[in-house]
């Protein structure tokens, strides 16, 4: 069964569609095209399931990094 796409799972900038992190959680496994929004691994490596805020927090607020939000 296909999932939906709505309005909160891309954008449009420069012409170009922007998937929104709704839309690869919904989707749930990383592409590995390097998406803007992927919540998965860093690097990106296509297939994997692991989200980014699952892995050790390395550089997060504490070690004067960004901590990553991702939408409820």
């Amino acid at each position: 069964m296909a999932r939906e796409i709505t309005d909160k799972d891309f954008y449009t900038e420069g012409g170009m569609t922007i998937f929104t992190a709704v839309y690869h959680l919904k989707r749930g496994y990383c592409c590995g095209n390097k998406c803007r929004h992927c919540p998965f691994t860093k690097p990106p490596v296509k297939g994997t399931t692991t989200l980014e805020n699952d892995r050790p927090n390395t550089q997060g607020p504490q070690a004067g990094g960004e901590a990553t939000v991702l939408p409820s």
